[in-house]
């Protein structure tokens, strides 16, 4: 191959190889922020009160880059504890109680009928504009009727286990986790700002009594605790001159040693000894 054509290459592959160029970096995440309630009595109601102050986070700083994600998790215990008092009568009286709010408390003593109950105790947390991120059957506790004859005594979930009065509680934990993405892109633009954004958690119990005598009472106490954590997602883009290897400039200066070389070397003609002198 021709010694110039060789060099020309050379200096344009190495130059092509150093031009600038963007560079990506990786997806990061922030410091997981973590808030929580402590076990709180749940309100009774038709609609979902809150348990508490709503939980408080910091929004995503956009100056550290672009959010694609806010990774959440939800953490809940129910806790239902059972109390039965029976009047002190000469014939024994079955009460029940059920965490539900029947409308024919009649119905828990029947088994069939009871156990079509669905309306159990629940727990949600909630986002901004009222939407609900954590919720429905997922954490929604099974309906859960409690019945016991006697003739006297009170019988309570609150009372030591070794009590001979105990009644055993009924208890359910949640734990879930979603990541908010750019396919909700209005929900992800949400956690994005200064200031910080509030997420409530609200819960739901009822109670329902019944006594086959008409004596006696009974009630379901219900209480929840919550823990949430959240994470942001994000990835930072940075352009700017990619420094080039020590090895490339290297390269570059040899192509434009050999270039320079071989034009000087083609301006000079040999010249070849006569059989008298110099030609």
């Amino acid at each position: 191959m021709n010694g110039r054509i060789l060099a020309c290459a050379l200096v344009i592959t190495v130059a092509g190889a150093i031009v600038p160029r963007a560079t990506v970096g990786g997806t990061l995440g922030t410091a997981v922020q973590s808030r929580s309630i402590a076990m709180t009595p749940v309100s009774g109601g038709s609609g979902m009160p809150a348990l508490g102050g709503p939980l408080t986070f910091s929004k995503f700083d956009p100056t550290l880059g672009n959010l694609t994600g806010v990774e959440l998790t939800f953490t809940a215990t129910i806790r239902n504890d059972f109390l039965l008092n029976f009047a002190s009568t000469p014939t024994p009286t079955t009460l029940y109680v059920a965490t539900t709010e029947a409308p024919d408390p009649g119905v828990l003593a029947n088994l069939t009928l009871a156990q079509q109950l669905a309306d159990g105790p629940s727990i949600a947390l909630g986002g901004p504009a009222g939407l609900m991120l954590f919720g429905g059957p997922a954490t929604t506790m099974p309906v859960d009727v409690v019945s016991m004859k006697a003739s006297s005594g009170t019988y309570s979930s609150r009372d030591a286990i070794t009590d001979p009065y105990y009644l055993a509680p009924d208890q359910a934990t949640f734990r879930l986790s979603q990541t908010i993405d750019r396919s909700v892109l209005a929900l992800l633009s949400a956690f994005i700002g200064p200031g910080t954004i509030d997420l409530p958690v609200l819960a739901v119990a009822h109670s329902s009594f019944y006594s086959n005598s008409g004596n006696g009472g009974g009630a379901v106490l219900t209480e929840a605790d919550a823990l949430v954590t959240v994470q942001y997602l994000y990835t930072t883009i940075s352009t700017g001159s990619v420094v080039p290897e020590p090895s490339g400039f290297v390269l570059l200066g040899l192509g434009m040693s050999m270039v320079v070389g071989l034009g000087l070397s083609a301006g000079r003609r040999p010249r070849v000894a006569g059989r008298d002198g110099w030609a």
